[in-house]
């Protein structure tokens, strides 16, 4: 029976290898304790309070440090030739006018008065570097990951934790420790300073996508390319989406919006879409696979292609623009692309070479049981074979053929 702590004072206690799966730390006070290496799948930290220091401070003391120097007054000084944008331009005229008076009062009071001026001055413009840092200013991502790493220290550590489904609505994270830990499907959604955590590698290190796991509101944002495995974007705003070759496998977009999103290329391996609206996506050689989960899909159509000038319904699905799918059409719709493996081979294309490659690949994988079933040439130097497959190594990858 899962462990109940709803609601105590943790604080400072020590929970480092325990298997804690699905236990209840709602509302309770966490700060300082140790989560390091635990079993915390489907574990409800929803409320529960965590360890606040003040990283303002840390962030401006590390600023400070570094603004009294004349190369850092340089580089701010350079920032007004920096026409996109206007708070940049604005450091760098301050910067200027920093250096003309201390150069001022060194000629008429010496160098003492000098440097005591511009001591002052800096601390001025070390505190707006600091606030910059605390904004996500990748100039300044050295002195917050610094001030962060900092904070952390004594605060709540999940450091290699499993969090695997953990639920921490609306808790407040600041200066956590998620190092290394598992956070596949771990629901963040209205948590306080998730800004403010240590990252480490895991996907929450993405500032663009801090914003969106705790505010649901992912519109028109750009992930291309990104890693995305197993974020947690259920009922969200993401119309107008772009996930281009971003790999959101076994990610939960359950009853999210994402109506017109870009999923081109997208590794969509075990990707919980149930519920979640795909009407007007652009599906163009998007990698789903019998794990992908399509159960009660909202879609009354989709491209196939993205959109050019020329043509901005391209390839749309059903082919007729007056009709759309019906109830668990779009599933019937699906299946056949599910069904089948897509090789992409990206060389030159010589259908020979290409013949003997497919026949190595179905010799080597004789329990696969491939069968040809459409081949397309797309582009000068990019060939599609998409073969038939047996149900337990069904999906889509890419492959480069060795001929």
């Amino acid at each position: 029976m899962p462990v109940d702590y709803s609601g105590q004072n943790l604080q400072g206690k020590s929970f480092k290898g325990q298997n804690l799966k699905n236990a209840d730390f709602s509302d309770a006070d966490i700060r300082g304790a140790n989560f390091t290496g635990a079993i915390l799948t489907g574990a409800n930290f929803s409320r529960a309070k965590h360890h606040a220091i003040f990283l303002v401070f840390f962030s401006w003391l590390l600023a400070g440090m570094s603004g009294v120097l004349f190369a850092l007054n340089s580089f701010l000084a350079s920032l007004i030739f920096d026409s996109s944008s206007l708070e940049n331009r604005v450091a760098g005229w301050v910067a200027i006018v920093i250096s003309i008076i201390f150069f001022f009062i060194l000629v008429r009071r010496g160098m003492q008065a000098a440097l005591g001026a511009f001591a002052v001055a800096g601390a001025v413009v070390s505190a707006y570097i600091g606030w910059r840092a605390i904004k996500g200013d990748k100039k300044q991502a050295i002195i917050r990951n610094t001030a962060v790493a900092f904070a952390a220290f004594g605060g709540t550590s999940f450091r290699n934790a499993d969090l695997t489904d953990a639920n921490f609505t609306l808790a407040n994270l600041k200066n956590s420790d998620f190092r290394s830990a598992n956070l596949t499907r771990t629901c963040f959604r209205k948590v306080k300073k998730l800004d403010f955590v240590r990252p480490g590698n895991t996907y929450l290190k993405s500032f663009q996508l801090l914003q969106v796991l705790v505010t649901g509101n992912g519109r028109e944002k750009n992930f291309d390319r990104e890693d995305l495995r197993g974020i947690n974007l259920r009922g969200a705003d993401l119309v107008d989406i772009s996930f281009i070759a971003a790999d959101l496998s076994a990610a939960n977009l359950q009853d999210s919006d994402l109506s017109r999103a870009k999923l081109v290329q997208t590794q969509l391996d075990a990707t919980d879409f149930t519920g979640a609206t795909l009407t007007g996506a652009f599906i163009e050689d998007w990698n789903i696979t019998t794990h992908t989960n399509f159960t009660g899909v909202r879609c009354e159509f989709v491209y196939m292609r993205l959109p050019t000038k020329d043509n901005p319904e391209p390839l749309r699905k059903p082919d007729n623009r007056e009709e759309v799918f019906g109830d668990g059409e779009f599933g019937d719709f699906i299946k056949p692309i599910v069904d089948t493996l897509d090789l992409y081979h990206n060389q030159g294309v010589d259908p020979r070479a290409i013949a003997i490659a497919f026949k190595e690949l179905e010799e080597n994988n004789p329990e696969a049981n491939l069968e040809i079933v459409a081949m397309e040439k797309r582009g000068e130097d990019k060939f599609l074979l998409r073969a038939k497959t047996a149900p337990a190594t069904t999906g889509q990858t890419h492959l480069n053929f060795k001929i």
